[in-house]
């Protein structure tokens, strides 16, 4: 069992309890300087020249968070058009994005058009859709830059990947050609996407040797490799280690330098991290507000916090086991098994679970704990407040980061009124 006893807790130099005390719980919290430190690590990662690092905004979005990687050169991986809205607002410019989306409807592929951001294809159906739209839009606007006539193509290696949705076909990159080369638009880049969460390196790097094959089918077009997303991180103790960057890194920086050798130009390369960049950096403070002795000869802390906050055990690809502290207080009492449960009645509203069928390594243990009590949920930087919505009719929490020391609002607490001003009253509506 792991025990965090963490009485000292402090988030960027700021004490958590003076972040609770000031700007209330349920509390996100982002350490600035972490989110720069692993940027600056990934960026180092990869000898290669030219490389670029794409934030997945999906795993937060949040616009403090996007322009500290502005600030740092990145890039940002849109996977809907709100992650561009996102970034296009934080004040990236519409060159710095790349918007890989399936299911591409029209009203995106007008903004894409009228923004002019860069587009990895998803499907050859999505593919012949953006030459219509394409045309259709040039007969309205007029003929638009020819940056827009340069796509991406998502890649799905069926003998690697036989369950995934996404990417053309191996067998279709002929066919895709053709589309692209008979409606005026270039292939121009090669995107790969692996998975989501995988830590274990020779299991995520054993596809790439035929993605750049497969590159090579491409040669008179190509300028991007696009290593898209799937980097893990370590939410477990005891699990596999750290995604291995320098590792990861060189070994794609030597596949790219022999493909960009073979095709006799520079190809740039772009990695596409999210929670790699941001999951150490947050922090979720909740207070305990009740305390039940009695279950599984343990204790279970109820909070003001619940499900609909953060990605729990139901979406555990996302991080559904996150370590939890008590970050208020010091205790020598002996650690017990703790399930720590939301503020509803929600069967699965279950921030932590004590361990389970010998699963020790995967379970909370924290001292006795009272009413009043601050805990720290960690590693809740990527798909946290991402995750956050209004089921169960409870308000977002407020945001905070702490940066050089000193702690900021970044966005604010929802309210009830917040949850009701969309809604129509329908009896006065019809009267």
């Amino acid at each position: 069992m792991t025990l965090i006893d963490a009485p000292e807790l402090s988030i960027g130099g700021v004490p958590a309890a003076s972040l609770a005390a000031d700007f209330g719980t349920p509390l996100y919290v982002y350490d600035a300087e972490k989110v720069r430190s692993a940027f600056g690590r990934i960026g180092r990662a990869a000898p290669y020249q030219p490389f670029k690092v794409h934030y997945a905004c999906v795993t937060n979005a949040n616009i403090a968070i996007l322009r500290l990687i502005r600030a740092m050169g990145g890039g940002i991986h849109a996977n809907t058009w709100g992650d561009a809205v996102m970034a296009l607002h934080a004040g990236f410019d519409p060159g710095d994005i790349v918007y890989s989306g399936s299911n591409i409807g029209v009203e995106d592929f007008r903004n894409i058009f009228a923004h002019g951001v860069a587009v990895n294809i998803n499907c050859l159906s999505q593919l012949r859709q953006y030459t219509l739209q394409l045309r259709a839009f040039e007969r309205e606007h007029g003929r638009q830059p020819e940056t827009l006539r340069k796509v991406g193509m998502r890649i799905h290696l069926e003998d690697k990947m036989p369950y995934s949705r996404m990417g053309v076909k191996t067998s279709e990159v002929p066919e895709a050609r053709e589309i692209a080369a008979g409606e005026g638009l270039k292939l121009a880049g090669l995107h790969y996407y692996r998975g989501t969460g995988t830590l274990h390196m020779r299991h995520f790097l054993e596809p790439f040797p035929a993605v750049m094959e497969l590159a090579q089918q491409l040669a008179g077009t190509l300028e991007y490799v696009d290593i898209g997303g799937g980097f893990g991180y370590p939410y477990m103790p005891g699990g596999p280690e750290d995604f291995d960057w320098e590792f990861f890194g060189a070994r794609i920086a030597e596949m790219v330098e022999n493909l960009s050798n073979s095709i006799g130009r520079r190809l740039t390369l772009i990695f596409e991290p999210g929670r790699g960049v941001v999951a150490a950096s947050g922090y979720l403070l909740t207070r305990v507000v009740a305390v039940d002795r009695r279950a599984a000869g343990g204790q279970v802390a109820g909070t003001d916090t619940t499900v609909s906050h953060i990605s729990s055990e139901t979406f555990r690809v996302y991080g559904g086991y996150r370590r939890i502290a008590l970050a208020g207080r010091s205790s020598a009492e002996e650690a017990v098994p703790t399930d720590v449960v939301g503020c509803t009645t929600f069967t699965d509203d279950y921030i932590g679970r004590a361990p389970r069928n010998g699963h020790s390594e995967k379970g909370i243990v924290l001292p006795p704990l009272k009413e009043g009590d601050l805990l720290a949920v960690l590693d809740a930087g990527g798909y946290g407040f991402a995750f956050a919505s209004n089921f169960l009719n409870k308000p977002r929490p407020a945001e905070v980061m702490v940066d050089n020391g000193v702690a900021r609002l970044i966005r604010l607490r929802e309210t009830y009124e917040d949850m009701l001003r969309l809604q129509l009253d329908q009896t006065a509506a019809s009267a």
